[in-house]
């Protein structure tokens, strides 16, 4: 028969770092290939169920994309507030809408550049044809 017996200091360790590790939080992550497959919602079905387990339970970020399904999971669960932050670097929102009205008219000037460019090689080529 084995007599040995654990060490009772190291057992209490162990016992003290298990229920630190059991009081942390989990990270989980939910990963959808494409948008709109749902990752939104089955994070708000997962919350909703940790809440009912009386486990504290807060949103950081949520983008609703205007789905009423998914606003309605927000029911009963925190949500922190955003907050405008201030960086040097950055592009101001109003501005990105700028860039994105503008990207249109690039383009259709691209494209008539280009158009004109195959008119003038078309054109140097007929002339380059009656010169022969």
């Amino acid at each position: 028969m084995n007599n040995e017996r654990p060490d009772p200091d190291e057992l209490l360790a162990r016992v003290e770092r298990d229920s630190a590790k059991a009081k942390r939080g989990r990270l989980k992550i939910f990963f959808g290939a494409a948008a709109g497959v749902g990752k939104s919602y089955a994070m708000l079905l997962a919350a909703r169920e940790r809440r009912a387990e009386n486990l504290d339970v807060v949103v950081g970020l949520i983008e609703t994309h205007g789905r009423k399904e998914t606003q309605a999971l927000l029911e009963g669960l925190e949500v922190l507030p955003t907050r405008k932050i201030d960086y040097k670097g950055t592009i101001p929102k109003d501005v990105r809408v700028y860039f994105r009205d503008i990207a249109d008219h690039v383009k259709r000037i691209h494209q008539a550049i280009h158009a004109m460019r195959e008119m003038l090689v078309a054109a140097m080529q007929v002339h380059l044809t009656f010169e022969t």
